[in-house]
């Protein structure tokens, strides 16, 4: 039985491998089910089985792409000698550049944003809160380990930090802004989550 599950899984996650790299190459609107089986030489049955329909596989590829952040909060959980501003900030800045370099995903992402924003607005609206509720939890982990500055909540904090990238991301993928992921949002983002940081008090010797 575990077999089976663990093949399943790896069924789903080359589905959306294909999926992603099909609907980046021709657009969501130009790639069937059909194609997105045959390409990985199964029936479009299998592929309905996982996902049901192809609004099912969007909103599974949306979902993917907030699965870093979701990991990390729970990495952070279970390992207490990972500081969550570095980890936060390393995270972010790779998913900032990959998306900077690679024309192929930024095709994909504006088509995900568009459908999602005009097809299903609910959808949209429980992706941000499970991303909020993931960056939330690394504040909050922050806060306990008394590294997060104390006139900052953790969901103040995280509310912040999301639309600030969500919002510059954004602009960016619409083409209404003239600055580059990497590094201009990849700056702002260190200054910021420099900010959150609480800063040690100096001691008699003016050491910190």
């Amino acid at each position: 039985m575990r077999r089976t599950k663990e093949e399943a899984e790896q069924t789903r996650r080359a589905i959306l491998a294909a999926a992603e790299r099909l609907f980046a190459q021709k657009g969501v609107n130009k790639v069937s089910l059909e194609q997105i089986a045959d390409s990985l030489g199964l029936t479009r049955g299998a592929v309905r089985w996982h996902f049901r329909d192809k609004r099912g596989l969007l909103f599974a590829l949306l979902d993917s792409e907030g699965l870093p952040l979701q990991e990390l909060a729970g990495h952070l959980e279970i390992d207490p000698k990972l500081d969550p501003f570095d980890e936060l900030v390393d995270i972010t800045t790779r998913l900032l550049r990959d998306l900077q370099s690679n024309p192929k995903r930024q095709r994909l992402m504006k088509q995900l944003v568009n459908f999602v924003d005009l097809e299903a607005p609910e959808q949209r609206r429980a992706f941000d809160r499970r991303i909020r509720t993931a960056i939330r939890t690394i504040f909050e982990l922050a806060a306990k380990r008394r590294i997060l500055a104390p006139h900052w909540r953790p969901d103040n904090a995280a509310l912040a930090f999301y639309a600030m990238i969500s919002g510059l991301i954004s602009e960016w993928l619409r083409g209404r802004a003239h600055f580059d992921l990497h590094p201009d949002v990849v700056d702002t983002l260190d200054t910021f989550v420099g900010s959150l940081r609480a800063r040690r008090r100096i001691g008699r010797t003016g050491r910190r």
